[in-house]
C-alpha cells in the first residue's frame, strides 16, 4: 500500500490483509495504517456529534469532561473494534457489506453512545437542579437563580451528589446506606456535608 492515505485507493485485497494484520496483532502499524485511511470517516463523525456534546475546537463538554481529541479517540477505537469483528456476510446478516459501511456504522452507533450519555447526565443535572431548588423552597428560601443552583452542585463532591436526590425523593439515611452500599453513619455525615454547603452558597449569595 505504500504511502497510500485514501480508504478509496485500497483494493480489497490489500485491505483484507490489513484487517488480519489488525485481528491477529502481527503488525503494530496496521491500525496505524486503517486510522490514516479512514482519517475521514473519523473526523466527519467528530465533527458531525460534537456539537450535540457541547465539544467545540476550543472548549471540553462540562458534562463529559472530554474535547475533540477525546472523542476522535473514541471514533478510533470505534474503528479498531470493527477491524476486529468484521465479517461481510456477518456484518450484512447474510449480505455482503464493505468494510467502509460496516466502520462508518460502527463509528456512528459509538457517536451516538456518547450522545446518549451526555443526554443522560445533562438530565440528571437537570433532575438535581430541581430538587435543589424544591429544598430551597421548602425551606422558604428565595428563589434560587440558575448560577445559584449550578454553584450548589459544582461544591458538592461525587457521592453527595448520589445522596442529594435520594435524599430529596424522601428516602431515609438507613434505605440511602442500602442503595448506595454504604454505611449509615457515612451517609448521615454526607446529608449533613450537603446542607451546610447548601447554606454556605446561600449566604454568599
Amino acid at each position: 500500500m505504500g504511502k497510500t492515505e485514501s480508504a478509496d485507493a485500497v483494493s480489497q485485497e490489500e485491505l483484507a490483509v490489513l484487517l488480519e494484520k489488525i485481528r491477529t496483532g502481527t503488525d503494530m502499524t496496521a491500525f496505524e495504517m486503517l486510522c490514516r485511511l479512514y482519517a475521514n470517516l473519523l473526523d466527519a463523525a467528530v465533527r458531525q456529534f460534537a456539537p450535540s456534546m457541547g465539544i467545540t475546537a476550543g472548549r471540553n463538554s462540562d458534562l463529559l469532561g472530554i474535547g475533540m481529541e477525546e472523542l476522535r479517540q473514541d471514533a478510533a477505537m470505534a474503528l479498531y473494534k470493527a477491524a476486529c469483528s468484521y465479517s461481510p456476510s456477518e456484518a450484512g446478516k447474510g449480505q455482503d457489506v464493505s468494510f467502509g459501511l460496516y466502520a462508518k456504522i460502527c463509528v456512528r452507533n459509538a457517536m451516538i453512545t456518547q450522545v446518549r450519555r451526555y443526554n443522560r447526565k445533562k438530565k440528571r443535572l437537570a433532575e438535581q437542579k430541581q430538587k435543589v431548588q424544591k429544598e430551597a423552597d421548602t425551606a422558604e428560601t428565595p428563589v434560587l437563580a440558575e448560577e445559584t443552583m449550578d454553584r450548589i452542585l459544582r461544591v458538592l463532591s461525587s457521592y453527595e451528589k448520589k445522596i442529594l436526590p435520594l435524599y430529596m425523593s424522601g428516602k431515609p439515611p438507613r434505605e440511602i446506606a442500602v442503595i448506595l452500599g454504604r454505611t449509615e453513619k457515612s451517609v448521615s455525615n454526607g446529608i449533613y456535608r450537603i446542607k451546610c454547603k447548601i447554606r454556605q452558597v446561600l449566604d454568599e449569595s
